[in-house]
């Protein structure tokens, strides 16, 4: 304890005081021109410091002229490297597959004969949506706060949207570029004859974000001098590359090709993988394994040479922290934990292999919570099963 005009003091000078950034690579090291695959693994992690400046009473017995003095005073859990949040597992065999079955020369862009099979279901869903316009138009409670209904009707609306108007509404806006889309499966198939180098996406976007239960928060003497609330965001970048090559040639002419690409593009040549979308909950199964995705990709090695893959991600892990509450007399900085990963893994000739899906999105979980409520009342949506 120290005097500072007078006045008692604790001081809080600095906390924390280790590295901030760390970063560790796994590579392997070549002469030029590079022309070896190999793999890769960048992990670093970066901390911003949550840092505390003021001074408040120190309370808890003592005289109110008793102070605790915050001097660019850093929390050590939240300063640290070591802090970062570890990333989940990646799961390379799951993503090698997908890259397979995207690949696939087959893959109907619009599936016409499923287009066809699933419109039975059509009539019920026109019905549903009337009954549900005029609850809409009647109950005030519903038409003025709809989205908040709870209910197994809002359990089968959210259903009848997400797998039937939703679904039939993409299919009519994929039937508007489908001259493209054959002219593109053109481009494609004759790249593939004469073999061809391929780089595609597989997934751009949020995996997940959620705020923890608990806060975050700096306790004083008797009290809590800051508090805030712990969001995790974890990003995922995943793409892939790879030499492929039609097994069998082409046709000669331009008509029996173009009549091959539309076939292709609407669906209309028999698959083994194609006939998995018509049976019943078969979706459901794809949310928790890539069954569909392992049945495809074995379909394309039936056509294609595919060899020299790499399958690449980068991965942002980061938690914030958002602040809710501070004492009078203290100011925090912003506060951000993040692990970034950069990997790559060489595949010379790839293989489809069986696995369960890494993460279920925040749509999936929609759905499944959906069914659950529906199944639980004693009511099955149209068209689900």
């Amino acid at each position: 304890m120290v005097k500072h005009n007078g006045v008692p003091q604790f001081n809080w000078v600095n906390g924390y005081t280790g590295d901030v950034d760390h970063e560790v690579t796994s590579d392997t090291t070549m002469s030029r021109p590079y022309v070896v695959d190999h793999d890769l693994n960048v992990t670093r992690r970066q901390a911003v410091p949550l840092r505390l400046v003021g001074s408040v009473p120190y309370g808890s017995g003592l005289p109110a002229s008793y102070t605790l003095d915050h001097q660019q005073y850093n929390p050590t859990n939240r300063s640290g490297y070591a802090y970062c949040p570890t990333p989940p597992a990646f799961d390379y065999a799951y993503w090698e597959t997908k890259a397979l079955a995207n690949l696939n020369p087959s893959r109907p862009s619009f599936n016409a004969p499923l287009f066809v099979f699933e419109t039975k279901d059509l009539p019920g869903m026109i019905r549903d949506a009337g009954n549900w316009l005029r609850k809409i138009h009647i109950d005030p409670n519903i038409r003025l706060n709809w989205p908040n209904y709870v209910g197994v009707d809002a359990a089968s609306l959210g259903l009848a949207l997400g797998l039937g108007w939703g679904p039939l509404v993409s299919d009519l806006i994929a039937m508007f570029g489908l001259v493209k889309k054959i002219d593109d499966r053109i481009k494609y198939l004759k790249r593939l004859e004469d073999g061809t180098h391929v780089k595609r996406s597989l997934k751009d976007g949020i995996t997940f974000s959620y705020t923890d239960v608990t806060p975050y928060k700096h306790l004083l003497p008797g009290r809590t001098g800051y508090q805030a609330n712990v969001r995790h965001i974890f990003h995922e970048r995943i793409w892939f590359t790879c030499n492929a090559k039609l097994v069998d040639p082409l046709p000669n002419d331009g008509a029996t090709l173009k009549t091959l690409a539309e076939n292709l593009v609407l669906g209309l040549t028999f698959e083994p993988y194609a006939v998995w979308d018509y049976i019943p909950w078969s979706w459901l199964i794809d949310y928790f394994a890539n069954f569909g995705d392992y049945i495809e990709a074995t379909n394309a090695l039936t056509r294609l040479q595919v060899t020299r893959m790499n399958v690449m991600a980068t991965r942002v892990y980061r938690t914030e922290l958002v602040q809710t509450y501070v004492e009078s007399g203290l100011s925090a900085s912003h506060s951000e934990l993040k692990t970034t990963e950069k990997l790559r893994k060489k595949y010379g000739i790839p293989v489809p292999i069986y696995r369960f899906t890494p993460f279920l999105t925040g749509y999936q979980v929609g759905i499944i919570g959906a069914l659950a409520v529906t199944r639980f009342r004693g009511t099955t949506p149209r068209g689900i099963a």
